[in-house]
């Protein structure tokens, strides 16, 4: 399963984070997301996976001390610049656009801790920023 372009480093917790998801699922409608948590001796320390009932395009993350957050950005394929894509002359990314029937964008807080878990928040419903972005780049994440 391919890394996203993204890890983070959790200085509380002395821990390397990084999150595979399968490509193919920008094809289909879900996402699947797998978190991976190395100590300092790169042990793997703690994996969670999360499929989400989206058609979702996720380049970047971020963390807090009790979840993962994902930016989702609601896609849909592009025809035309998929066939610039083919040609080799544009990124694959040129493949997609934002879905024009989602007026928001999606924020899933997915559960990184056993409280988190354990408060019983259905975390395959995304809270929902009120306008549409396509969002590549997450700069912080706080409780």
């Amino acid at each position: 399963m391919p890394l996203l372009a993204h890890y983070k480093v959790d200085p509380k917790r002395n821990r390397l984070l990084m999150v595979a998801c399968n490509a193919e699922d920008m094809l289909l409608p879900r996402a699947n997301f797998t978190f991976y948590e190395f100590d300092a001796g790169f042990r793997l320390v703690q994996k969670r996976e999360f499929v989400l009932p989206a058609h979702l395009m996720i380049h970047d993350w971020a963390f807090t001390d009790s979840h993962y957050v994902v930016l989702g950005n609601r896609i849909r394929l592009d025809i035309p610049g998929s066939m610039l894509a083919m040609t080799r002359t544009h990124p694959m990314i040129a493949a997609l656009a934002l879905d024009p029937g989602k007026r928001t964008t999606p924020v899933y807080l997915l559960p990184r801790s056993t409280e988190a878990v354990a408060s019983g928040r259905d975390w395959t419903v995304p809270v929902e920023a009120p306008s549409q972005m396509w969002s590549l780049h997450v700069g912080n994440a706080f409780e």
